[in-house]
């Protein structure tokens, strides 16, 4: 069974035990499954969560978001590109090639980091 298909399940249990003992209210049901989706699309294109990461500094200072979310957001963010890189890193795909002109850029990078 593929990796997300086994965290779908899990994740739809520990959300069915949490409503069906009343721990969680009916009402924010919505807003787990949206929170989910994000998740899923954030896991399939980190490339978003990278910016999302830069970019959360200047929301997470917003007392109206601070207050709604449990959670700090940056840290939030970080455990989901953690999560990508090991997936990622344990799945028997190749990995990514790139071409032998790349090489050069690393003199442009050699040079930015002797500046």
């Amino acid at each position: 069974m593929p990796l997300l298909a086994w965290l779908g399940r899990a994740a739809a249990v520990v959300v069915g035990f949490l409503l069906f003992s009343g721990i969680l209210p009916e009402e924010h049901l919505p807003l787990i499954l949206l929170g989910a989706l994000a998740g899923l699309f954030l896991f399939r294109y980190p490339e978003i969560a990278l910016v999302l990461l830069i970019k959360v500094g200047k929301y997470k200072g917003d007392d109206r978001l601070a207050s709604i979310l449990p959670f700090d957001l940056t840290l939030a963010i970080w455990f989901l590109l953690a999560a990508v890189i090991l997936y990622r890193l344990f799945r028997r795909e190749p990995y990514l090639r790139f071409p032998p002109v790349y090489l050069l850029y690393l003199i442009f990078v050699a040079m930015m980091l002797l500046s």
